[in-house]
């Protein structure tokens, strides 16, 4: 159950840092760009550009996170059969 738990943990880390990465060096660039244009409310600005960017990279990285869903779904249902099989099912 542990080592089933650590593996679907570490392939959702692994489908969320494009999106937190990306949002990371919108969060970057929105605070030079306060710092260089004080007349700009970067909370006005910031939020729509945070969302259109996460989505923008969501639709860029949806390929390689089918195939991260895909080898998901095989492992863990190897491993709920063999978790039935421990249990005491054929």
């Amino acid at each position: 159950m542990a080592k089933a738990f650590s593996k679907a943990f570490m392939i959702a880390f692994q489908m969320s840092i494009p999106v937190v990465g990306s949002i990371f060096l919108v969060d970057v660039t929105l605070g030079i760009l306060a710092r260089t244009v004080p007349q700009l409310n970067v909370f006005v600005v910031g939020i729509p550009v945070k969302v259109i960017a996460g989505l923008a990279v969501i639709i860029l990285v949806m390929g390689m996170m089918m195939t991260v869903v895909t080898q998901l779904f095989n492992f863990l249902l190897l491993t709920m059969r063999h978790l039935m099989q421990l249990i005491g099912g054929v």
